[in-house]
């Protein structure tokens, strides 16, 4: 018959072993509790960009506005015949402005702004597209926002904001929900754009114009999720190395007490 004190002795006189089951033990908790997570709740899939890691990218960069960025009719006709042949994705954003000067000045005559944006520079070089093209539209109320401000050098400014590229660049998941605008071909007027981390390498960047950041919110409803086929995978997977680490603290459990058993120790 085992006893308690036999049982004792051989937990204390081998600590290197109980660290080592304590840690499997542990481990195996984790496996089990993580499949559990698996098995009721929604997982997104990391091997697939969504719209959310899509718009993202956008938000990491700084746009310029300058007087000279303003394009005549001409100029917009070519620009939009261009754009009528990329796929595009039009939704609502928000875009934070800041100047020295009145916003409403610098926006004035202009019905929508543009900005290429290098592939490289969102972390897509491996897609065909070479560039992706972002417009918004300038509310047509920004005369009577800024009426209503004291100071109109900074600016929130919510519009429907449109991506230009080809159909390989945009995430096959569920798309944000879309909006409508004018096509207009009219003043149009172009934005600079760097990453964000451009004003700490050249404080001078756009300082006597007007910087634009956009606002993004991650929507949860446009994450991609792990497929059910593939969630089940995941959970079997687990359950499994959970288990296969249960069986292996026993066998060591065991083997261990039976090796004590068999040497001699005065109790």
């Amino acid at each position: 018959m085992v006893s308690l004190e036999g049982v004792r002795h051989f937990l204390l006189s081998r600590p290197p072993l109980i660290l080592f089951i304590s840690c499997l033990v542990t481990f195996s908790a984790a496996l089990l509790t993580i499949s559990v997570i698996i098995k009721l709740r929604d997982i997104r899939n990391p091997d697939v960009q969504d719209w959310n890691m899509f718009i993202s990218k956008f938000a990491a960069l700084d746009f310029c506005l300058s007087p000279e960025g303003s394009m005549n009719q001409s100029e917009g006709l070519h620009l939009r015949e261009e754009l009528r042949k990329l796929r595009s994705y039009s939704t609502y954003l928000g875009m934070s402005l800041s100047s020295e000067n009145d916003i409403q000045a610098v926006l004035e005559n202009s019905s929508h702004v543009i900005a290429s944006i290098p592939t490289s520079m969102l972390g897509l070089e491996e897609l065909s597209s070479s560039v992706v093209w972002l417009t918004f539209e300038v509310p047509a109320n920004l005369s009577t926002v800024c009426s209503l401000r004291t100071d109109c050098r900074e600016l929130e400014l919510n519009s429907c904001f449109t991506f230009y590229a080809s159909e390989d660049l945009f995430p096959p998941s569920k798309a944000p929900e879309a909006c409508s605008t004018h096509n207009e071909t009219s003043g149009m007027r172009r934005m600079q754009v760097e990453p964000d981390s451009v004003l700490i390498r050249n404080p001078f960047w756009c300082r006597k114009d007007t910087i634009g950041r956009l606002q993004y919110s991650p929507d949860i409803g446009l994450y991609a999720l792990l497929a059910p086929n593939d969630r089940r995978l995941a959970e079997l997977h687990l359950m499994h190395t959970s288990y296969f680490l249960l069986v292996m603290v026993v066998t060591l459990l065991i083997a261990s007490y039976i090796r004590h058993r068999r040497t001699p120790i005065q109790l």
